[in-house]
This record gives C-alpha cells, sequence and structure tokens, in this order.
C-alpha cells in the first residue's frame, strides 16, 4: 500500500496506480477512498466499462446500491452485452426492493450465460419476494427458452426496433440533444419501457447531453428519473412528477436547489459534482431519506441550515466540498433522524481536533 501510495504522490495521473490502490482499499474495506481511486482513474480511461463496473461494485459493497446503479450503467453502456454487469445491476436494484427491475437485469445477463447457476439462484431468491411461485417454478428448469428471452436470432420486433433507432439517430445527427417526446419515446423503449409515457415508472436519461429538463409533462407515474451527466444548469420542469422517489442530477452543472415543491415523494436525491453553494430549497422534501451533495461548492454551516427542517433524513454525503466552518456539526446535531454521515474531504475535518471522537460523541446516533 506505501508502495502505490509513494506511486500515487510522484504521478497522480497513472491511472493504473489509482486502480491497484482502489483494489487495495477495498479489500481493506475503505470503500471511501476506493471509489475515489476508481474514478481518479476514469479521468483517462472513462471509456473502459470494467472500471465502472469496480465503481458500481464498490458502492455497492458499501451499502450504497441507489448510488452504485449509474455506475453500473455506464458500463453497460460501454459493453452492452456484459452479464457480469448485468447482474451486478441486478444485485443492486434487489438490496433497493426493485425486485421487478432486479429480475429483468438478471434475466438479461442469462441471456448472455444462461449456464451461471448463481444467477440463476439470485433470480429465484427476487421471484420468492415477489410471491411469483409460479415463475420460482420455472427458473427451477433453468431454461431461459421459457422466458422468452431469445438473443441469437433477432425477431421481427428487434428487427424493426432497429432500424428505427437507425432513422432517429441519421435525423438527429449534428444536432443538440434536446428533451422532446420522440426522444424520450426512444430512451423508454431502448431501457425495455413502454411508449405511452404514463406507463413508464422508470426513465433514464442520463449520458446525452441535454442541456434543460423539459418534456415531461407526461410521464407523471415515474418513480426514477436518471439524468447524471448531461449539461443542465438548471433544475426545472418537474411539476408533474408527483409520484417521483428517486432523482438522480450528479455530474451536471446545477447551481442551485430549486423547483422542487411538488415532489412530495422523493427519497432518494443525488446532486454530487454540481455546482452548489447552497441547500437551501429542500425543505420543501418532507420524505427526503438520503441526499448525496458531494464534491459542490458547500462552505459554511448556513449553506446546510435548511437539512434540519427534513423531518426523515437518515443519510447525507456532503465529502468533498470547501465545509471548514466548526458550526457545521451544530447544524447536524439539529438533523432528528441522520444515522449515516459523509463529509470526508472538507477543511473542517483537518481543522478540528480529534475530528472523529469529537462527531461520534455529538452525533451517537451514527
Amino acid at each position: 500500500m506505501q508502495l502505490m501510495l509513494q506511486a500515487r504522490a510522484h504521478d497522480p495521473s497513472d491511472s493504473d496506480v489509482q486502480v491497484v490502490l482502489g483494489v487495495l482499499y477495498n479489500v481493506s474495506k475503505d470503500y471511501d477512498a476506493a471509489v475515489e481511486s476508481f474514478k481518479a482513474a476514469t479521468d483517462s480511461r472513462s471509456d473502459e466499462y470494467a472500471l465502472w463496473n469496480k465503481i458500481g461494485a464498490t458502492l455497492a459493497n458499501s451499502a450504497r446500491s441507489s448510488e452504485a446503479i449509474p455506475a453500473y450503467h455506464r458500463a453497460l453502456e460501454l459493453k452492452p452485452r456484459y452479464a457480469r454487469g448485468w447482474l451486478n445491476l441486478g444485485i443492486s436494484h434487489a438490496n433497493l426492493g426493485n425486485y421487478e427491475e432486479a429480475t429483468k437485469c438478471y434475466l438479461q445477463a442469462l441471456s448472455l450465460n444462461n449456464r451461471a447457476d448463481h444467477i440463476w439462484s439470485y433470480l429465484r431468491i427476487c421471484f420468492t419476494c415477489m410471491e411469483r411461485f409460479d415463475l420460482v417454478k420455472v427458473a427451477d428448469t433453468k431454461d431461459i427458452a421459457r422466458f422468452q428471452m431469445s438473443t441469437s436470432v433477432m425477431s421481427p420486433f428487434d428487427r424493426l426496433r432497429e432500424l428505427e433507432k437507425k432513422r432517429f439517430h441519421e435525423e438527429r445527427k449534428g444536432q443538440v440533444p434536446v428533451m422532446d417526446a420522440e426522444t424520450l419515446r426512444e430512451l423508454c423503449l431502448d431501457n425495455d419501457g413502454y411508449e405511452t409515457p404514463e406507463l413508464n415508472d422508470s426513465l433514464y436519461a442520463h449520458f446525452r447531453g441535454f442541456q434543460r429538463i423539459e418534456g415531461l409533462e407526461a410521464y407523471f407515474n415515474l418513480k426514477a428519473l436518471w439524468l447524471e451527466s448531461n449539461g443542465l444548469s438548471r433544475i426545472e420542469n418537474l411539476d408533474h412528477l408527483v409520484n417521483l422517489r428517486c432523482l438522480y442530477l450528479s455530474k451536471n452543472l446545477i447551481e442551485k436547489v430549486e423547483n422542487l415543491c411538488t415532489l412530495r415523494e422523493l427519497n432518494t436525491l443525488d446532486l454530487s459534482e454540481n455546482r452548489i453553494q447552497t441547500l437551501a430549497g429542500l425543505a420543501q422534501l418532507p420524505n427526503l431519506l438520503s441526499l448525496n451533495a458531494s464534491r459542490n461548492q458547500l462552505t459554511t454551516s448556513a449553506d446546510l441550515e435548511e437539512l434540519a427542517q427534513c423531518p426523515l433524513l437518515n443519510n447525507i454525503d456532503i465529502s468533498h466540498n470547501s465545509i471548514d466552518d466548526p458550526e457545521v456539526l451544530t447544524v447536524l446535531k439539529k438533523i432528528p433522524m441522520l444515522k449515516a454521515l459523509r463529509i470526508t474531504g472538507n477543511p473542517v475535518v483537518s481543522t478540528t481536533r480529534s475530528f472523529r471522537k469529537t462527531y461520534i460523541a455529538a452525533l451517537p446516533q451514527l
């Protein structure tokens, strides 16, 4: 480990060193450091699917399945026929109780590797949790054909979809990506969703280069919306998504928390890697459970004050900001249900005497 740390100090841009460090941190169960090392490696190897899978697996190992999902999505975008990626994605969905999504992922993995007994076991467990004992019996046969998941021969429907996708991409070639009706329809169909907007409960619109959130009026039944790694500068036009539970907005250009007042059911919000200077605006989310605001521009306790008005908030990540105000602890003590906190990478950590002991004593519920 020490040799690798010295190598990183000598050349922080060496992605091979960062990957080795990530593996070593994983072995020692320092998952935050492992994720940081793997992400540093993506600076020069952003198109390496296995690296994104490592990030997802590390997040999942640290009980952060909701954060792992976008990393697995990126791995599968780079290599759609990656059985391990589909399996890991399924496990994360299952950990979150999204059993139907998990079964889809397991079946996709089995369509690529139907001799994997452990995947059949995961599938069987999911069907049991769903109380679909009829499907448990089908899974016991280990016959993927019985789930109508043939990948060796493209069906007429699949051929039609391929032609339609080709036409769509040819028409949009060279244009600035826009969240219009046809684009959203394509995104739904590409991810086993439905043409009819209101039938979809998930929408994957990440890594698309969108500059505005729009066109979602008909998607009022969405429960999860992925918008990571676009070019979004504002949170807007989400008023109709009254059933939304999970919203992922990491790696954009957002500067302000706004326009969330109608999302009363939202419980998971990812705002990491943006330009946000204050978390004012979160008090309007009465059911918020988990917040990731890491790698933003938070600096003082005043920037966090509104978190105390979120009655159910229990998981907070404000790591890698610029927080140097010792009064931040006073604010955190006011958050009634706080059980998990990540604050590493802020100046206040190094300037607070006996930081770990001080925070654990002040926040005994952690």
